[in-house]
């Protein structure tokens, strides 16, 4: 049949026509735009053949729909020649409809295809939004032409989705539309570099939601929104961009989100403090902490934050305030206690390190456990504190008692872990060692700067001064929580002479201490406990002389002898303060053989 003939009776050639651009519609639906656009040629062609005053009412229609799917076939092809001919047959259309909207959704089809048409897109699909009547389906097409003109101009685009929502959008009753419209906005400021600056925009639109909607977004809509968001405030803060991270945060946690939850809520503002922290500004930190909830207030992720920002504005109320919270809420983890040690080193604070320190001993109850080597923690704890008692600016009366608390603490894990036969490695010879002769030499040190009951205590960690007479060996007794008494019995000679010559040494010193406490205490029973802890000092003292002196010569021999001799003037103080008249004849006797030889 010759399709191109007048032969055809107007009503077939209608029906044909019809027929004929179905089967054009259904090729372009399937991706076949040449077989598509020959089909669709062929039922213009049948209209255009027939004399228009025979064809029916309809024929109009038919033949608008026929150039419309035209246009968008030929902007399917983009070969050479086809934005041309769709701009023919639009004119043509348009001389021949007065449907406008038809007309201004063709021409933003047209200007959609020509990437160089950037303003002219922009002005059809501004008017087109302000214009055409909105459904899903509408909405849909609309916001895929805005993404067609992100890919040219984001802020043109953003204009556009701006206009949708404020004058469009959220004068009717359509939540979903305003979530989807505003998550649109979102991820095109977020993604768009020539956008990030657009929060003042951002903020008013969604100061306008709250108000006109009276309500919070769903839970999925804010999920997606701060998704894009937190991505974007990632970037920033990972480029030092702080005021600006910042800014983002708080358009995150905006009350139009208030349904994203406590944890995502508490990960915002503790990126807030964060960018805070980095520009060293501890007003900032205590504003985002007093807009916290109680729960994220307290969760010991924020007081770790909190703790950073206090140690680089040194406040060290704040900072021993979050290291208290973070230590009662860890149950036995402590991860945050050695982050927090380690950022107090970072921060070059000596003290904070300190009192970290002590709270990881504290939350352990100075406890081996997996991943920790107390000695070293112990150790280094010990220096920490040294280190602080030599400074100028030192806390001294705190530390010295902090420091006996540690070394009392050593003393007793030590103890406690050489009885377990599966941690009796924990605290080896060459542990034990460091801490006896560290405290040793410490008490030495400072027995004419501190108190003497601070420096006794010391020495009394190295070895126990309160030994009977009858405990001369290295046997430890069940109340005994000194490092001396806790090494191995099977030591060589000549270390076992050390650890009796550290012993006689410590038993000296501990002596002197005890005498001046007791000279200097007012209340009687307390003095004569002195003394008599002094007597028992001194017996284990004397029993042990005597094993020592043979073993001695010259100059060491000379000095022991001279120690002797002051600590039995000592003893015959405190046999008469104690009434011991009985024990004067004996002190009498060995003075006389000292000096006898």
């Amino acid at each position: 049949m010759n399709l191109e003939s007048r032969v055809l009776e107007p009503s077939v050639a209608e029906q044909l026509a019809d027929t004929v651009y179905e089967i054009g519609r259904d090729q372009l639906t399937k991706g076949c735009y040449q077989w598509a656009l020959q089909w669709l040629d062929r039922a213009h062609d049948i209209l255009a053949s027939q004399n228009p005053e025979e064809l029916s009412a309809d024929r109009s229609e038919v033949q608008r729909c026929i150039m419309h799917t035209t246009i968008r076939v030929l902007l399917k092809t983009r070969d050479e020649g086809s934005i041309s001919r769709a701009w023919n047959i639009y004119h043509e259309l348009e001389g021949e409809t007065k449907n406008e909207l038809m007309l201004w959704l063709l021409k933003l089809e047209l200007f959609g295809a020509d990437q160089s048409a950037i303003q002219d897109y922009y002005d059809v699909l501004d008017r087109v939004v302000r214009q055409i009547h909105l459904s899903d389906v509408n909405l849909a097409m609309i916001l895929h032409h805005v993404h067609e003109l992100r890919r040219r101009n984001a802020r043109l685009a953003h204009n556009v989705l701006v206009v949708l929502l404020s004058e469009r959008v959220l004068i009717m009753d359509q939540i979903a539309w305003v979530e989807r419209t505003l998550v649109t906005i979102i991820w095109n400021c977020t993604t768009s570099p020539g956008l990030s600056t657009m929060t003042d925009t951002l903020e008013e639109l969604l100061d306008t939601i709250v108000v006109k909607t009276d309500s919070a977004l769903s839970t999925s809509a804010t999920h997606a929104a701060q998704i894009l968001m937190l991505k974007r405030i990632e970037a920033l803060y990972s480029q030092a961009d702080f005021d600006q991270a910042d800014v983002w945060c708080r358009l995150a946690l905006h009350n139009v989100f208030s349904g994203s939850g406590t944890s995502n809520a508490g990960k915002l503002q503790r990126k807030r403090i964060l960018c805070a922290i980095g520009r060293s500004d501890l007003a900032k930190c205590q504003e985002v902490r007093c807009q916290m909830s109680d729960s994220i207030e307290r969760d010991p992720a924020t007081q770790y934050l909190l703790y950073k920002a206090a140690l680089r504005c040194q406040d060290a109320a704040l900072a021993t305030e979050c290291l208290e919270s973070i230590s009662k809420q860890q149950g036995n983890d402590s991860n945050l206690l050695y982050a927090c040690v380690l950022e107090a080193q970072k921060n070059g604070d000596r003290l904070q390190v300190i009192r970290a320190l002590t709270q990881v001993l504290e939350k352990t109850s100075y406890q081996a456990i997996a991943g920790l080597h107390l000695p070293a923690l112990l150790r280094l704890t010990a220096r920490m504190l040294i280190q602080e008692l030599e400074s100028e600016q030192s806390h001294k009366q705190h530390c010295i008692d902090e420091l006996c608390e540690v070394l009392e603490g050593a003393a007793a894990a030590a103890k406690r872990l050489r009885r377990d036969p599966s941690q009796d490695d924990t605290f080896t010879c060459v542990e034990l060692d460091w801490f006896s002769r560290n405290s040793y030499n410490l008490a030495l040190k400072m027995c004419t700067v501190w108190k003497a009951d601070a420096t006794l205590r010391i020495v009394q960690v190295c070895s126990n001064v309160n030994r009977t007479a009858g405990q001369v060996k290295r046997t430890p007794k069940a109340d005994s929580l000194k490092f001396i008494d806790l090494y191995p019995f099977d030591n060589n000679a000549e270390q076992d002479s050390d650890l009796s010559l550290r012993r006689l040494f410590c038993d000296f010193l501990g002596c002197c201490l005890l005498i001046t406490l007791a000279r200097g205490e007012d209340t009687i029973e307390d003095q004569l406990r002195y003394y008599l802890t002094l007597r028992k000092t001194m017996s284990n003292f004397r029993t042990l002389v005597k094993q020592q002196l043979p073993k001695l010569e010259g100059g060491a021999k000379s000095d022991l002898m001279r120690k002797y001799s002051c600590l039995i003037a000592f003893d015959f103080e405190a046999a008469a303060r104690l009434k011991a008249w009985a024990s004067l004849e004996d002190l009498i006797k060995v003075c006389a053989t000292l000096y006898s030889r």
